[in-house]
């Protein structure tokens, strides 16, 4: 059992777990509402637009969703700048997600909860774009991994919410932050 375990390319199963990861993360978005295209996305509705005539998928978007997919494609560009070590890649994308994360079509819900969720999100991303200008490819694929849980737990949230009838209720995901750490907590791998 040990020699099938060692047989195992692990950068590239991690790559498919974080990949999968962000892609179900943000499924969700097929179900959103429909609403503006902000500035922050408005590069990703650019591309996508010759598309949407070819692509009948694409054309049933809504312009939440090409947002999602604007901050999805940026999870996919950090990726690719870790498995390549591409660190200037990194922080052009998380420079990106930070901007959109300021955006009025990532607020979808309003309450200290979800707040919360998109501090912690950005706290992570901060923390990756840090660690990325250093050039520490450790401690940015921990902030990644990180970044890509505090999404896919928002999204839980999200979900949790509408279906809730977009009332903000208690939920057990969360993790309480105290109320005095940094805006970037510094990162043991960075040191």
């Amino acid at each position: 059992m040990t020699d099938y375990f060692r047989s195992l390319n692990t950068p590239r199963l991690l790559t498919v777990a974080l990949t999968l990861t962000a892609v179900f993360g943000t499924a969700w978005v097929l179900s959103s509402q429909p609403d503006q295209v902000s500035h922050a996305a408005e590069p990703a509705a650019q591309k996508d637009a010759g598309k949407k005539a070819a692509d009948p998928n694409l054309r049933k978007m809504t312009p939440v969703q090409v947002f999602m997919r604007a901050k999805l494609d940026d999870n996919t560009k950090i990726l690719e700048g870790l498995m390549t070590n591409q660190f200037d890649q990194i922080v052009d994308a998380a420079d990106h997600l930070l901007l959109m994360s300021k955006a009025t079509e990532w607020h979808v819900i309003q309450g200290p909860i979800y707040k919360q969720h998109s501090t912690e999100f950005r706290r992570a991303v901060e923390r990756l774009k840090i660690d990325a200008e250093k050039k520490k490819l450790d401690a940015a694929t921990l902030a990644y991994m990180h970044m890509t849980m505090t999404c896919v737990s928002c999204h839980k949230f999200v979900r949790g919410t509408q279906l809730a009838g977009n009332v903000e209720l208690p939920t057990h995901s969360l993790v309480s932050l105290p109320q005095t750490q940094p805006l970037v907590p510094d990162n043991p791998i960075s040191r």
